[in-house]
């Protein structure tokens, strides 16, 4: 049996609290399957920013702007004068499971976008393994496994390190980081793509994207 490498950094949150906050209208044990099903229909049309959203975002003080309208663009069109090749929608979404357990995955992971995706996401990267083999000693018997975690970060991912909001989707301005560390009610706001295309595909609420974090994670697939 062959085993898959994931190394990932994204916006997420535990399995079981998206099912809480999912918009869809099934049972708890149906969520992925209707997931999968909504990410598998997405096509360029449905995910092209339109420009209302997209001036929206781009004029509210304190949001990021969105970077790329085509959400399932594998590269920067610069405002549609490029072409470019359109990825699958189940590619935004990948999914974190625990080694011992298949029943249900343990978090979900989106990414804002597929252009994000290409550099947030590797699966058994030579790199990656590489420095996991030999973390631990490089003599030949030395052998490091590779370890399965998910860890919440307390700021955004690049390009969005410096925007943060209230709990509520407030903005919140970036002040001094001393100033920041101790605040409970502040937390990164997600990337505006999450706000346009979880909300359009019936995935997520706007509320629900507030419960999104920045995670960053490692895990292996059987």
């Amino acid at each position: 049996m062959s085993t898959s490498f994931h190394r990932a950094m994204a916006y997420g949150m535990p399995w079981h609290r998206f099912e809480e906050l999912y918009m869809g209208d099934c049972q708890s044990h149906e969520t992925l399957d209707h997931v999968l099903s909504i990410l598998e229909k997405a096509d360029d049309a449905l995910l092209t920013v339109d420009d209302e959203f997209y001036r929206e975002r781009f004029y509210t003080r304190g949001v990021p702007s969105i970077w790329e309208k085509r959400i399932l663009a594998l590269s920067d069109t610069d405002g549609g004068r490029r072409p470019t090749e359109i990825g699958r929608g189940e590619q935004l979404m990948e999914l974190v499971w625990d080694p011992a357990d298949d029943d249900d995955p343990e978090y979900v992971l989106f990414f804002p976008s597929l252009r994000h995706a290409r550099r947030w996401y590797r699966r058994s990267d030579t790199m990656d393994l590489a420095f996991d083999r030999w973390r631990g000693g490089t003599s030949r018997s030395d052998f490091a496994d590779w370890e399965t975690f998910v860890k919440e970060v307390p700021w955004g991912h690049d390009p969005f390190g410096n925007y943060l909001m209230l709990k509520d989707g407030t903005p919140e301005p970036w002040t001094y980081w001393r100033d920041l560390v101790d605040r409970d009610d502040v937390v990164p706001a997600p990337p505006s793509e999450y706000r346009f295309w979880l909300p359009k595909l019936g995935i997520l609420d706007d509320d629900g994207v507030n419960h999104l974090r920045p995670l960053i994670a490692q895990w292996r697939v059987s």
